[in-house]
């Protein structure tokens, strides 16, 4: 700026000279529409429409402009956009009712896709974006998606200070689909899990596709004291449905095998026929009736009848166990008889009561058909 030439007090006036010079120096240092300033400090400012950039303002790098407000219509810039102090706020309609007239980012690029990044300054290794469910920031709940310390990509729902969890949840069709409660807990098609994995639904069937696939059971990951039920779905010789020990189908050793004609294997992949056993069939130990009245046990296959008396025994109702074998012997002379009408003897169709005769060493093995249990073969 020019100097502009004054006296106080009773000094000599100016000349014309001087005075003629001010007055040139005011009308040169006078700012106008087009003029180029190489900084200023507004403090306050309405811009309708223009730019700011390094060739109308401070050359190659945007001067700094400051002041306590400003309003503009518009605003382009080629550089950084940086707030300086602490409390920053980006401020606007967000939630107006007409979303054409919410503050929304986009691309400045005709017909180009938005995307917003976020990346750490310098050596930093965290990027996220946060959001609170109050405008208290000290005392809520917050979620959050974001990369931590190079460990993860996290989706998080926390709390600051005293706020409350909140449950994560997921909409489709205008619906809740799936949640995660606060205990970790996952739901599918219910709001209410009770158990890490809860489906509820008309069609709550879970699909596994694979040649093998496998699910696993065990106290910690890679123990080898674990089980997994699977099937093998690409050998139709030894494959179907697997109950094993080990990792998988793959890596353990299966104990019960379904084959696809519904045949049945414990100890053998390779079952023939509908129960193929390889290795010992253990039955529950004999039981020995002295009584002379016994009521058959479910879990009894072996009967020992030692009394000098007749023992009548109360079999197992013949519909409820259909198949089910039962063998009887004595070793007194004695008589074992049924309490009903319900036995039918190796030679005959009717059936009675007769088990036994009253000869020591005697036995009587009983198939139920359902209706009666069937004297199959006696000595």
């Amino acid at each position: 700026m020019s100097t502009i030439v004054t006296r106080y007090g009773k000094g000599s006036p100016l000349t014309w000279l001087e005075v003629d010079n001010n007055f040139t120096n005011l009308n040169t240092d006078k700012i106008q529409s087009g003029d180029t300033v190489a900084a200023l400090t507004i403090t306050s400012a309405t811009i309708n429409g223009g730019s700011i950039n390094g060739t109308t303002i401070g050359g190659s790098t945007p001067a700094a402009i400051t002041g306590t407000s400003g309003t503009f219509t518009s605003l382009s810039d080629s550089g950084n956009l940086t707030f300086t102090g602490t409390g920053n706020r980006i401020r606007g309609d967000f939630s107006n009712a007409t979303i054409a007239n919410q503050v929304l980012f986009q691309s400045s690029t005709t017909n180009g896709a938005t995307q917003l990044r976020a990346i750490p300054n310098g050596t930093g290794t965290q990027t996220g974006f946060f959001f609170y469910d109050s405008s208290d920031t000290v005392n809520n709940a917050w979620g959050a998606i974001r990369t931590v310390a190079g460990l993860d990509v996290r989706l998080q729902s926390a709390i600051s200070g005293t706020g409350t969890y909140l449950p994560m949840t997921f909409y489709t069709g205008g619906s809740e689909r799936m949640r995660i409660d606060t205990s970790g807990n996952v739901g599918i098609g219910t709001s209410n899990p009770n158990t890490r994995l809860t489906v509820v639904g008309s069609d709550s069937s879970v699909e596994l596709y694979h040649n093998t696939p496998s699910i696993r059971f065990a106290s910690t990951p890679n123990r080898t004291n674990s089980w997994y039920i699977g099937a093998n779905i690409s050998d139709a010789v030894n494959g179907g449905f697997h109950i094993g020990t080990g990792a998988n189908i793959n890596g353990g050793t299966p104990r019960v095998v379904i084959d696809f004609a519904g045949n049945v294997g414990i100890g053998t992949s390779s079952p023939t026929q509908a129960l193929t056993v390889n290795g010992a069939v253990g039955y529950n130990s004999p039981v020995t009736v002295t009584d002379a009245t016994h009521t058959v046990a479910t879990t009894t296959n072996w009967i020992i009848a030692n009394r000098a008396g007749t023992v009548t025994l109360t079999l197992p109702t013949a519909s409820s166990f259909t198949g089910r074998i039962l063998t009887v012997k004595n070793v007194q002379a004695q008589t074992v008889v049924s309490a009903s009408s319900n036995v039918v003897p190796i030679g005959s169709t009717t059936a009675g009561t007769a088990i036994l005769t009253n000869t020591a060493g005697k036995f009587a093995t009983l198939v139920s058909d359902g209706t009666n249990w069937i004297i199959m073969q006696a000595n």
